[in-house]
């Protein structure tokens, strides 16, 4: 006989109205059925026009599937049933359907629990027994994973079971094989005989040994009968055993127990214990106090009482503690709150300094000379920071406006003083001196809770220190200039330390409040005169308290002088207009503006150092950009050209599921969608 499919309906309905949806029209439907060795996609087409359901079916399903009555007769179904038994053929062929959305996805039993299928809570009342679904079942009695290895063995092919501690199981299978492994569980989790739990405190011996002991010993294997149980369980850090079992095993192993946790003279033993964020050597000196007071009986707050030797072992970073166990525990205790993760802080300072000076200089020399030859008169003004009449070379090493001018050469006067002197002179010098500095620096740096940290920059500068006698000579039979160059020569000079130095030493307390104990000292060149550079130094030493990222003014000053200076000659200096001629006059106007700021950051974690991180790299690149032009490079953290980035692996994955056909999608290539067709009349 050829393959054939038959779907007959044999109940009379009215012809449906246009609106009317096919469970409607389904709803008293019966249909006679015989298929054999129906291709899988044709079969499920049937039951999606007889059902009103929609399936998804791969190319990867295949295979013939026959459904047929008692000596091979057609069977009569209404749409309910032909879905199970639909389900049934689809078992019987290693198959079975999984919900997804409003669509059937048809698939191979093994592959049913990668897919998302409905789950089922305690009393949630299950589908067709041959659909594919996960329920979570929740034990009341029984030991989790005793009876997850007993449901194990029942769970189909495709099936899986997990246990979750601490009292649940999530089985994901069939229907029908769910109500199997129900049933047995009932059975399963039910209330033993009624358990005590006693807390033994062990002061001498070691708890783990006395478990392992009361383990062997309180419950002996007794042939031919189910022994009682007791549990025993150990808290190291208290050194106490936990006992859950009869009451009999409980009593029992209590005064075993007892008998063993005796103190024994001498019982000392060595441990390492390994540090994992403290020193070594700070730990131990902190617990030196601890172990003097222990041979001392009845010391207030001794916690430790036999003899105790501590030493500690850079390399690995690790305490040897040779002590009884009661005292090791003790110890322990005491470590553990001293090993705690250090948090750090990253800080920034801010020094702003402007420095504005204008200083402007005018000062006239005149000398004239009246007589005769034989009895010249000499007379003239020079204040002190002018220029000489008597030669205008003096005007040649000066600065600004240079004006003068002298008469002729009188050989009379010149040949008596020794000098050439002209008949008049004049020499005039006009300076103005501005001079503006925008200092900005910016040290940070980054420190450990309660550990003092310093960063220093700067520079070795040469300093007069002293000079030589034969400098000294030179300074008597040579000019002021010479002088000056002799001794910068001749004497002995060393380099000193210009630099800006921060020192800082954070505490970090409740609600991210740090304190900082700080020393801020900046040193710089501000002039340079005949014997050297001259120095500006600005310091400060002071404690502030500030909120995590929390912005502080440490200190700062203003100052504002305004000096003028004249030198003149007397009376003649006083004289209304004609008096500029016998003074000098100076006058300088300096502002400094002097500011100091801090803000301090916890570093908790990797990521608030990374942060940082990209915060100074962009700072840098912007200083690029400004100083030089353009955009200067920066290396991402990740690689985007060999890695997707965090959009483009959502957008796939809101792309993937817009594509699945329970969404409305196409669906994958593999996938064929099969829904019911036009209903008949």
């Amino acid at each position: 006989m050829h393959p054939f499919a038959l779907l007959l309906l044999l109940a009379t309905t009215s012809p449906p109205e246009p609106k009317e949806s096919c469970e409607t029209l389904r709803r008293n439907a019966r249909f006679s059925v015989h298929f054999e060795r129906v291709e899988l996609a044709k079969l499920a087409q049937t039951i999606s026009d007889a059902t009103c359901k929609t399936f998804i079916v791969s190319d990867t399903v295949k295979g013939a599937i026959s459904l047929v009555g008692p000596e091979n007769s057609a069977l009569t179904l209404d749409a309910e049933q032909l879905y199970a038994a639909f389900l049934a053929a689809l078992d019987v062929n290693g198959l079975t359907v999984v919900r997804q959305g409003r669509l059937w996805r048809i698939i191979e039993k093994p592959r049913a629990r990668q897919h998302p299928v409905p789950l089922l809570f305690d009393g949630a009342p299950f589908p067709a027994p041959e659909e594919v679904v996960s329920r979570l079942f929740h034990l009341q009695h029984a030991e989790l994973e005793p009876t997850r290895a007993v449901l194990a063995q029942l769970v189909g092919q495709g099936g899986d079971l997990l246990a979750i501690a601490p009292d649940l199981l999530l089985a994901t299978d069939s229907v029908a094989n769910l109500q199997r492994l129900e049933a047995l569980l009932k059975t399963l989790d039910t209330p033993r005989a009624a358990d005590v739990t006693r807390l033994v405190t062990v002061r001498h011996a070691d708890a783990a040994d006395l478990a392992d002991k009361v383990t062997r010993l309180v419950v002996p294997k007794a042939p031919g009968r189910t022994p009682e149980t007791l549990t025993v369980a150990t808290d190291e850090r208290t050194n106490r055993l936990l006992l859950v079992g009869a009451e009999s095993l409980v009593t029992k192993a209590e005064g075993l127990v007892a008998q063993l946790d005796v103190e024994v003279p001498g019982d000392g033993k060595a441990r390492v214990y390994r540090l994992k964020n403290a020193d070594a050597k700070d730990i131990a000196a902190a617990l030196e106090g601890l172990t003097q007071r222990a041979g001392k009986p009845g010391a207030p707050g001794a916690t430790v009482t036999g003899d105790v030797r501590i030493t500690a072992n850079e390399p690995l970073n690790a305490l040897v503690i040779v002590a009884s166990a009661g005292d090791y525990r003790s110890l322990v205790e005491v470590i553990e709150a001293l090993d705690q993760p250090v948090r750090q802080v990253f800080i920034e300072t801010v020094i702003m300094e402007v420095n504005v000076d204008r200083e402007s200089q005018l000062g006239l020399s005149v000398h004239g000379v009246a007589g005769t030859s034989d009895v010249p008169v000499v007379f003239g003004s020079q204040p002190t920071g002018a220029p000489s009449s008597l030669s205008l070379k003096s005007l040649a090493g000066g600065a600004g406006l240079l004006a003068g001018v002298q008469g002729p050469v009188l050989t009379g006067v010149s040949k008596a003083l020794g000098f050439d002197v002209s008949a008049f002179g004049i020499a005039l010098q006009a300076v103005q001196t501005d001079s503006d500095a925008n200092v900005l620096s910016t040290p940070y740096i980054l420190t450990t809770d309660n550990k003092e940290a310093e960063i220093v920059v700067g520079q070795r500068v040469p300093f007069q220190q002293g000079t030589s006698s034969a400098a000294l000579q030179s300074l008597l039979t040579s000019g002021n200039s010479a002088a000056a160059t002799t001794l910068s020569s001749l004497g002995s000079v060393s380099r000193e330390r210009v630099e800006l130095k921060l020192a800082v030493k954070p505490h970090i307390g409740d609600g991210d409040h740090v304190r900082l104990e700080i020393n801020q000292s900046a040193e710089e060149i501000s002039g340079q005169n005949s014997l050297g550079p001259i120095t500006s130094t600005r310091s400060q030493k002071t404690a502030v308290v500030a909120q995590d990222g929390q912005t502080l003014v440490l200190g700062g000053i203003m100052q504002d002088r305004d000096v003028e200076g004249v030198s003149k000659t007397p009376l003649l200096g006083d004289i209304p207009v004609l008096g500029h001629l016998f003074r000098n006059t100076t006058h300088k106007k300096t502002k400094v503006n002097l500011l100091v700021f801090l803000t301090p950051h916890i570093v908790r974690d990797a990521s608030d150092i990374d942060r940082l991180v990209e915060k100074k790299t962009e700072e840098r690149r912007r200083l690029l950009e400004r100083t030089y032009g353009g955009t200067a490079g920066y290396d991402a953290p990740i690689d985007y050209a060999r890695r997707r980035g965090p959009l483009s692996a959502l957008w796939r994955a809101v792309d993937r599921e817009q594509r699945r056909p329970e969404n409305g999608g196409s669906g994958e290539l593999q996938d064929t969608l099969i829904a019911p067709g036009a209903p008949a009349p």
